[in-house]
């Protein structure tokens, strides 16, 4: 007779089993990483955006704490952002450590008390300097860098 015994296909299964186990703890951390760096950086270039089309100063708030970035529309104009006077955008709110990001957050690179990049109603920057965001995974194996000019541009690194 030819064929397999079911001891054999049990052994094949039992073998597959293990193999895809085994990928499945992979870790992924380097695409959540990256997708964290792309979305940060997205995020600088429609601030800019929604400070010409609404015709106001909107920033980017970038807070370790809550590990958080944010835009907000900066209504008094002083180039930092109040949770009082300056409203978050909606849907502009990415929170690193949950969801998708469960697996991202800040480096050190990034101010304990949060960093704060404003456009004005022209879109032009008015933060002045310019800054560098480092995002990675908790073992620290798989790090991007979102650096962000002067003049408001953003390139991953």
């Amino acid at each position: 007779m030819a064929g397999f015994t079911l001891l054999e296909l049990l052994m094949v299964l039992a073998i597959l089993g293990i193999l895809f186990t085994l990928t499945a703890r992979i870790p992924r951390d380097g695409f959540a990483v990256r997708a964290a760096a792309t979305a940060l950086s997205a995020q600088v270039t429609r601030a800019r955006m929604e400070a010409l089309r609404r015709n106001e100063y909107v920033g980017l708030r970038i807070d370790r704490a809550s590990a958080t970035f944010f835009l907000f529309q900066d209504g008094d104009r002083n180039l930092a952002y109040d949770a009082v006077t300056d409203p978050v955008l909606p849907g502009t709110t990415t929170v690193l450590g949950s969801g998708d990001f469960g697996a991202v957050q800040f480096a050190s690179t990034v101010p304990t008390a949060g960093h704060t990049f404003v456009y004005d109603t022209r879109g032009i920057a008015r933060s002045g300097a310019a800054f560098s965001v480092t995002l990675r995974n908790p073992a620290g194996s798989a790090a991007r860098t979102v650096a962000v000019s002067a003049q408001g541009r953003s390139v991953l690194q």
